[in-house]
């Protein structure tokens, strides 16, 4: 035990004056040296605001000035050559200085100007357009003609023109009052036959030969025929300034019956008189046999024409 207490002295003693030298040198000392702490650096002053004039911009003696970074050069004294011509009459070794008044001045080259390289210009940017120019011009998109423009036409081209427009409007004129006569036909031609065959039934069919029907009859012939020539006329005469090609069609089928209405108006008109002609005579009712038929037919073709126009 004694032993052991001599030993443990023995080592402190011994690691004592080590550990003391370690702590003057500036080691680092082990767990039980204390460590000095850092001294505590003060913050900077903040700097004050500077106030703002009413324009929201600084005052002309708070603005800061920029910072000279460049070394001040004394100025040179007075009739001191630059650097470089001094320089250039700096005398040689062993010879004599002249005074710099009477030196002449070295002439300096002009220095080169050079142009620096023109910069080509930002392209503008286009400009919207507004949208009441948008609107115009969609709606000027909108705007077409799908046939076209229409060509220059020549004076003569429109005194034609209005010449064909003119005939146009007599003709419509003409073949309304064509149609209205087609009415009055119909029902004058109508009569007229009714008439012929009660003139015929009492002269030759037992009616005792009275003669009752025979004015009434000759008096509706005589009107039927004028007004036949008068509506056949119209038509005739009505101008035709757009050429038609010919094809069958009701204005066809028309015309041909109302050339088959012709030929039996001629012909009745010449059987009537040939029938007066021989009054009293056996061949006086073969003529009015032959009248009455064709009466018939003269009607059935006028009634064709009309139905063919008007249905």
């Amino acid at each position: 035990m004694i032993k052991t207490l001599l030993a443990l002295l023995a080592l402190l003693l011994f690691i004592a004056p080590r550990a003391a030298a370690q702590t003057d040198a500036g080691a680092p000392a082990g767990p039980d040296v204390a460590v000095s702490k850092p001294r505590a650096t003060p913050a900077p002053a903040m700097p004050r605001p500077t106030p703002l004039n009413n324009n929201g911009a600084l005052p002309p003696m708070s603005r800061p000035r920029p910072i000279n970074t460049r070394k001040a050069t004394p100025p040179a004294p007075a009739g001191t050559p630059p650097p470089a011509e001094a320089e250039a009459i700096k005398p040689a070794p062993g010879a004599v200085a002249s005074t710099p008044a009477s030196a002449p001045a070295a002439p300096t080259a002009p220095l080169e100007t050079v142009a620096a390289p023109a910069l080509a210009p930002a392209p503008a940017s286009p400009t919207p357009a507004p949208p009441a120019a948008l609107a115009a011009s969609s709606a000027d998109s909108l705007d077409f003609d799908l046939l076209g423009p229409e060509a220059q036409v020549s004076p003569e081209e429109l005194a034609r023109r209005e010449q064909i427009q003119r005939a146009l409007l007599l003709r419509r004129k003409m073949l309304t009052i064509h149609q209205v006569t087609g009415f009055v036909l119909l029902a004058s031609i109508t009569t007229t036959v009714v008439l012929g065959q009660l003139n015929y039934h009492d002269k030759y069919g037992g009616g005792g030969d009275s003669g009752k029907y025979i004015t009434a009859h000759e008096v509706s012939a005589f009107t039927t025929t004028a007004i036949f020539a008068g509506g056949g006329l119209l038509a005739l005469f009505a101008p035709s300034p757009i050429d038609s090609p010919t094809r069958l069609s009701t204005s066809t089928l028309h015309k041909t019956a109302m050339a088959v209405a012709t030929a039996g108006m001629l012909a009745e008109v010449v059987l009537g008189v040939m029938s007066a002609h021989n009054e009293g005579q056996l061949s006086q009712r073969n003529y009015a046999l032959a009248h009455q038929i064709n009466g018939y037919v003269t009607l059935g073709a006028v009634a064709t024409g009309f139905a063919v126009l008007t249905f």
